[in-house]
Order: structure tokens, then sequence, then C-alpha cells
């Protein structure tokens, strides 16, 4: 079984293989990039979300390096980017200054921040929690958001990963019976493809409303 600090070193440390090859990424990243446009979430976020919650508190969880942070702000939106990774922490803290937005530091396994949001959001984020963490988590979240919460996942259809997994990444999580548990009711479930190689069985889009 994976244990928590080797999670912690492999997201956190920045001679990780997966810190170093998001520094990579980053170095050839650009905001115009049309193979960044044209994601289904950014998509989202860009044409639905932030025009909808324009002067209104959102929290963009596990925002890593921040690239979400000019699309809330174009659509001024009262935006709250949180990682929990030092290295991608910097680079979320320059954005969000360089944008008018605030960032924090948050280990949303431990606990949440002390404020609520009209909206909760994380691309891809939910799938890198180890299985012994995600309620936890769902839990934490749940206290900071007010009525809505838009997430993007993975998961392998009717396969999921137990407390056992040898994983440091990609848990295979059983997201309508999470969400069910506290009391979350889908208004969009629909699958998405990232690219070619995606499977829209795979990978999902939730908007969410507390009940």
């Amino acid at each position: 079984m994976a244990n928590q600090r080797n999670i912690e070193d492999y997201w956190c440390d920045a001679e990780s293989p997966k810190v170093q090859l998001w520094f990579r990424n980053e170095e050839s990243w650009s905001p115009e990039d049309e193979r960044w446009t044209t994601r289904p979430d950014v998509t989202f976020v860009r044409e639905f979300l932030a025009p909808r919650f324009s002067g209104r508190r959102v929290l963009d969880l596990g925002a890593g390096s921040g690239r979400f942070v000019h699309l809330w702000r174009a659509a001024e939106v009262e935006l709250v980017s949180a990682d929990w990774s030092p290295p991608l922490l910097k680079m979320l803290e320059e954005r969000s200054r360089a944008h008018g937005a605030r960032s924090e530091a948050l280990d949303i396994t431990k606990g949440p921040l002390a404020e609520e949001f009209d909206l909760v959001f994380a691309t891809m984020f939910l799938i890198h929690l180890h299985p012994s963490k995600i309620r936890a988590a769902i839990r934490n979240i749940d206290r900071m958001a007010s009525r809505h919460l838009c997430f993007t996942t993975w998961s392998e259809p009717g396969c999921y990963d137990d407390e056992g997994t040898e994983k440091l990444q990609s848990f295979s999580h059983d997201y309508p019976t999470l969400f069910a548990e506290v009391g979350w009711k889908p208004i969009l479930n629909v699958g998405v493809a990232y690219g070619e190689k995606s499977l829209e069985e795979k990978n999902r889009l939730w908007y969410l409303e507390k009940g």
C-alpha cells in the first residue's frame, strides 16, 4: 500500500518526476494554445461557469500552477485558488497576484478553509486523492460550498481502487456514491473527451447542487 508520505513526496517534492514534468509542461504552455482553449473543462469555465458566477465567490480547488486564473478573473469572479504542493503554489501565487486574485495553501484531506463559496470547482483533482482520504476531502469540500459544485473526474467504469492500492495518482473512485452520501445532486453529468486518446466513458464533467 502506498503511504501518505509517498504521495506527498510525489506531488510536493520539487525533485519528484511528477513535479519536474509539470515544470517542463509549464515552459511550453500558453493560454492561447488551441489544445488548451478547446479542452472541455476550459470551454465550460469560459463559456458558462465564469460568466454565471461573475461578481460571486469561487474556489478553484487543486488549482496547480493557476492556469484557470485568467479565465475566472476575465469574468470578474471573486476568486480564491488553492493547492497543497509548495512548488506549484509558487507559480499559483504569481499568477493569482498578476490577475488580482488570491491563492491559498490547502490540504483538503485535513480540513477546509473557514469560508463559504458560491461555487467550488476542481478539474481532474479528486482523481488524485487516495481512497483512504477521499471521503474526508468530500466532507471538507461540502463545508465550503454554499450551493454549487463543479468537477471533472476520471474513473474506470465499474472498477474502483481500494485503500490498499499501490498507486500514487489517478485513483478510480465511485463518484455517484460519494456525491450522494453528502447530498450533492447532479444537474449535469456528461462524458468529456480530452484529445483523441481520451475516452468519454472514463472522463466526466459534473455540475452539482447541494440538496
